[in-house]
């Protein structure tokens, strides 16, 4: 969620928000998840009033990304993968869903845009799946962590040069790829194609998923080109 939503919601009284949320009458175990994500829609709005300046979105689209920039971006990413995976397990706690066992995903997120003082050329957007309500949900109205994570990045970044996701499943039910990790779900590989298009994803953004329940962990990493060329099945 931009963060402009944040700030919205912020606006409103807790009792407001959490109406909205949730149906009359709700059951205990809903209202609990509900409660807790509006905790941290208050976290991170308190983490962005720590920050003063944000790139504009005149300061996004003058912003050139350079192959030796992009080369750079990605020797992050290597010189920090065990970061980022941490980062993105970090966010299992917060994910919201009706299955049983929970089917929890974390995900992170890394762009590149405009250095700006206070905001640096890299930055890290955290994602976590969220489902709030029982029944069938597809497309953007779907909230998984690739999405909410993509979706924050996107308003203040010109490109996501790595998506990390983190968890304990392995398939989403729709046609399992990976070998032994998550892969992202159909409605997030057409997300994934779209943001291509854009020049928001690029064919060499590092896609890696990682499935913690076992020690070691089990990661896969690929390209976004590889991913999309090995779901090349998908209706289109």
């Amino acid at each position: 969620m931009i963060r402009e939503q944040l700030k919205e919601q912020a606006k409103r009284s807790r009792e407001e928000r959490l109406r909205d949320m949730v149906p009359p009458n709700a059951p205990p175990e809903m209202v609990i998840s509900a409660s807790r994500h509006l905790d941290m829609l208050d976290e991170a709005v308190q983490e962005e009033a720590k920050t003063e300046m944000f790139p504009t979105r005149e300061e996004i689209e003058d912003f050139i990304i350079t192959p030796e920039s992009w080369q750079n971006a990605l020797r992050y990413y290597h010189e920090h993968r065990s970061e980022l995976i941490a980062d993105a397990a970090e966010q299992l706690k917060n994910a919201v869903s009706h299955r049983s066992p929970p089917f929890q995903v974390g995900s992170v997120a890394v762009s590149i845009g405009p250095d700006l003082e206070m905001n640096p050329e890299y930055k890290k957007w955290k994602g976590y799946n969220l489902k709030l309500k029982p029944g069938e949900v597809k497309g953007a109205q779907k909230k998984c962590a690739e999405r909410n994570a993509l979706e924050e990045a996107e308003f203040y970044s010109k490109a996501v040069f790595a998506l990390v996701t983190v968890s304990k499943e392995s398939t989403t039910g729709d046609s399992a790829k990976g070998q032994g990790v998550l892969h992202p779900c159909m409605d997030c590989r057409v997300m994934f194609r779209d943001l291509l298009k854009q020049g928001f994803l690029k064919e060499d953004t590092i896609i890696l998923n990682v499935n913690n329940s076992k020690d070691p962990v089990v990661t896969e990493e690929r390209t976004l080109k590889e991913l999309l060329e090995l779901y090349n099945d998908d209706p289109v």
